[in-house]
């Protein structure tokens, strides 16, 4: 674990939860069952691993970081939804242009929300 007085300016630690390959090599499965299933009902064969990390502040760095390499990217896009405090609008406006962004974006067919 880093100390904070190791850290640059704008960057904070953080713990951070990840999945890790089940051991066997068994595909990883996660079922969430409302209401829960009995307790003989097997819902989960994940392995969560938590990790402290250090989160820095990209800003300026943007274009270092794509899907492909990092699992994340920064993207610009000029939305034409302005009202973020009406959830109705987010809803059917700001949703559809993230669902064709993404669409786009990665030649993606289908995007959950």
């Amino acid at each position: 674990m880093t100390s904070n007085e190791n850290l640059s300016p704008g960057d904070v630690q953080a713990t951070l939860n990840y999945t890790l390959p089940h051991p066997t090599g068994e595909p990883l499965y996660i079922y969430l069952i409302c209401p829960p299933a009995p307790a003989r009902v097997r819902q989960k064969n994940a392995i969560r691993d938590s990790r402290s990390v250090v989160i820095s502040n990209v800003r300026g760095r943007e274009d270092e970081f794509s899907l492909d390499t990092c699992g994340f990217e920064f993207l610009k896009y000029p939305s034409t939804v302005k009202e973020f405090f009406d959830e109705e609008v987010i809803k059917t406006r700001y949703y559809a242009e993230v669902d064709q962004l993404l669409k786009t974006h990665t030649g993606g067919k289908r995007v959950i929300i």
